[in-house]
């Protein structure tokens, strides 16, 4: 009840906020004919009947076989039963399956949750399956994710790779990351955060540690340049200031024999730290495939994928 009621009063200060500065994220699990369902609910942006930012994500098992349901989020407000409590009702609407487990018969009712609380923003009881008037189960728990908890180990329930809110949300860990003053732990590629400027992340989606470096043009230089190795700890990333660079970008990562990148050749180093300049010439010792990207204003994230 000391969780739910932590909880619930970050999600009852949302719920009386007209625009939320930074995105809520919780967790709920609750039970249902046999079968235990995972419930990821974030709220991005304003808190109104209807708003495409806010949506859940359900993961369940069906036969062994991983299910995700994605469905966008309304919420209601008012007062409960004619009672001096008050309620929040949410509810999914636009239902679809991003994984369903081989079953393409599937499926699924939208998931309702209300939650009751006082004037003094406790919560009344733990937060209840089903609409306001028809509410009795309670959910099994209720938990906020802190952004650092925003792990692709985590998330990997609840999204397949390359969905835009996966990166989205991975971003926000990194954002705190940052904030906290990230850092590369390899012993030869020491990166010094900075306060302000672009950022780089990299993100290691495999059960291997990646050993990665990039390509960037060095105005000052007038050349390309190459510089590595930054060390990926697998299924975590690696965020690297990038200053005020913005523009092309190219990455290469390597774990023993298998490595990333593709349509591009540039110098690499050996095994030590390495900064190459006229990284694309031709007569280098050493050469690696690289992929291409664009670097932004702000943070901008490379997935290494299996």
């Amino acid at each position: 009840m000391k969780q739910f009621r932590q909880t619930m009063l970050l999600l009852i200060m949302s719920f009386a906020t007209t625009v939320i500065a930074r995105p809520k994220i919780f967790v709920m699990n609750f039970s249902a004919q046999g079968v235990n369902y995972d419930v990821l609910c974030v709220m991005r942006n304003k808190i109104s009947e209807f708003d495409p930012n806010n949506y859940m994500r359900t993961a369940y098992y069906i036969n062994g076989r991983n299910v995700i349901v994605k469905q966008l989020m309304k919420v209601e407000t008012g007062i409960y039963n004619n009672s001096d409590r008050h309620y929040a009702m949410i509810t999914g609407y636009n239902v679809q399956f991003i994984k369903n487990g081989g079953n393409s018969s599937l499926n699924y009712n939208p998931d309702i949750f209300t939650f009751v609380y006082n004037d003094e923003n406790s919560l009344v009881e733990p937060p209840l399956q089903g609409d306001v008037l028809h509410a009795s189960k309670p959910v099994n728990s209720l938990t906020h994710i802190k952004y650092e908890d925003l792990t692709y180990e985590f998330l990997k329930q609840f999204f397949v790779d390359g969905e835009p809110e996966l990166t989205y949300l991975l971003s926000l860990k990194n954002e705190s990351n940052y904030s906290q003053g990230a850092y590369n732990s390899g012993q030869s590629s020491y990166v010094e955060p900075s306060s302000s400027g672009n950022t780089l992340t990299i993100q290691n989606n495999t059960e291997h540690e990646i050993s990665t470096c990039y390509v960037y043009f060095d105005r000052k230089e007038n050349c390309w340049v190459s510089k590595g190795w930054y060390n990926v700890p697998a299924f975590n990333n690696k965020v690297l200031p990038m200053g005020n660079y913005t523009g092309a970008m190219y990455i290469h990562g390597k774990h023993g024999i298998k490595s990333w990148g593709n349509g591009f050749r540039y110098c690499i180093g050996g095994d030590g730290a390495f900064s190459i300049l006229m990284a694309d010439q031709s007569n280098c010792e050493l050469k690696g495939e690289f992929s291409q990207m664009e670097i932004h204003s702000g943070n901008n994230i490379h997935i290494l994928n299996p």
